[in-house]
């Protein structure tokens, strides 16, 4: 788990090359601007308060993977990352990125697309449930 004494311009370097994640995508992470993380990331010191909160963000995304649970923000769907292969689990992180947006954001984009299209199956279109089929309790 980080500390505050943990975060420093090197590390953070170092975690966004390793999370393969932008700046940009860092700042949004944070809730900061851009320019903020330009800073922070340069040979200036961070202040103790703002190491102390960027340990805290960065061991909840530690944490969030470690779970290898992602949470949409919208309607409270969840995804279990092991779903994917991690080749399948990288497209999805490049188109996100393609896209500019967050895993979560361009999950909830592909299915809105899919709805929109109405190139879905619809309940009429399944085959009818066979009694015998039922799960035992």
């Amino acid at each position: 788990m980080l500390t505050w004494k943990d975060i420093s311009p090197p590390y953070l370097a170092f975690w966004v090359k390793e999370q393969k994640m932008t700046r940009d995508e860092l700042a949004e992470l944070l809730g900061v601007a851009k320019s903020s993380i330009n800073r922070w990331m340069s040979k200036n010191e961070i202040p103790r308060h703002r190491k102390v909160w960027i340990a805290k963000k960065l061991n909840e995304v530690s944490q969030s993977q470690k779970d290898h649970i992602l949470t949409d923000r919208y309607g409270g769907i969840r995804t279990e990352a092991s779903l994917y292969t991690a080749q399948e689990w990288e497209v999805l992180k490049n188109a996100a990125r393609i896209m500019h947006m967050s895993t979560d954001e361009f999950q909830k984009w592909a299915v809105d697309q899919v709805i929109k299209s109405n190139k879905f199956i619809t309940e009429e279109q399944l085959p009818p449930i066979d009694p015998d089929d039922t799960p035992a309790p």
